[in-house]
């Protein structure tokens, strides 16, 4: 829900999302394409989902839909009295899409300690936006040893056990930014002022305006980014295991599915910062050209992938 917005940059909105959305199952090869629906203003749930509801039904199945943004898990259960076309985890009590795209985050926040040098435990990171992913984000890091900052615009959110809440966070000399804020966080001005090495995070808008300006900034000043559809796609990852393979989706444990998560990204983390090295390319570049892997039958391999990493040996606590 967007209620700010006119319809020109509704549109606008809508084409980016849709744009990283396609990213990100590209990347991870998920076996969706990506969509996005923006809607404008505030308007009432029920006559708003009953028609998104009759879209799907009316799709049959090529389409479905899953909770991103200011939708929220009561919205999901009202859609899924009108809908079986839902991708939202209503099946799996325990799995949760934003402790999901938080294991993500990790995954790729070890890939890159790697390529620092570095081990997470000793790694000084900054969380940015200490909300629903920022903040099991910064709780994991601290517990690995890791000095955590957090920042966020309510300053009570930013303040956790183990963490230092800071309120200039530029200032900061960390190894790690870890955007995971909704809004735009940095400009094209600000990359001269950035006092980190890497950039990892879930932020979807990361940047304010020119982001090919902006990514060509960080490139020039050794600053290793690691886009929004590799380290954020925890939660595609999980769509697509649950639709690839509900019934391995449904008997997983959390833990079991959070664990697969975070290596799945690591390992993309790591083969796009080594390819982007052999490409010449910066790592965005690298996301920019990935096409669209193929849907239905022919997708769907991290959802499929899910089994075979259970069959070899990955413990933890099964639901049944």
């Amino acid at each position: 829900m967007e209620p700010a917005l006119d319809v020109v940059r509704a549109r606008e909105t809508s084409l980016r999302l849709a744009m990283q959305a396609a990213a990100k199952h590209a990347v991870h090869r998920t076996g969706f394409r990506g969509a996005a629906l923006v809607v404008l203003g505030d308007p009432p749930r029920e006559p708003l989902w009953t028609a998104v509801a009759a879209e799907l039904n009316r799709q049959t199945g090529d389409l479905l839909v899953a909770a991103d943004l200011r939708v929220g898990e009561r919205d999901m259960q009202y859609l899924h009295g009108l809908t079986p076309y839902l991708l939202s985890a209503l099946s799996h009590s325990g799995v949760n899409a934003s402790a999901a795209t938080a294991a993500g985050v990790l995954g790729a926040v070890d890939s890159v300690a790697r390529r620092l040098g570095r081990t997470t435990s000793s790694l000084r990171v900054l969380v940015h936006g200490v909300g629903k992913v920022g903040r099991p984000v910064a709780r994991a890091l601290s517990a690995a040893g890791a000095t955590v900052f957090t920042h966020d615009l309510r300053p009570h959110a930013a303040e956790l056990p183990g963490c230092v809440a800071v309120t200039m966070w530029m200032r900061e000399e960390v190894d790690v930014l870890i955007p995971c804020s909704v809004g735009d966080v940095v400009e094209l001005g600000d990359v001269s002022q950035l006092r980190c090495r890497a950039i990892v995070g879930s932020a979807a808008s990361l940047f304010a305006e020119d982001q090919r300006g902006t990514l060509a900034a960080l490139h020039d000043h050794g600053i290793v980014y690691v886009p929004a559809a590799v380290s954020a796609g925890g939660a595609v990852i999980c769509s697509s295991v649950e639709h690839y393979a509900p019934k391995v989706f449904d008997a997983a444990a959390p833990d079991q599915l959070y664990t697969f998560v975070g290596g799945e990204i690591r390992d993309h983390t790591d083969s796009l910062l080594d390819d982007a090295v052999s490409h010449g390319l910066t790592p965005g570049g690298m996301v920019a050209a990935t096409r669209p892997g193929a849907a239905g039958a022919e997708g769907g391999d991290c959802g499929r992938r899910f089994r075979t990493f259970l069959d070899r040996g990955q413990t933890g606590t099964s639901r049944r």
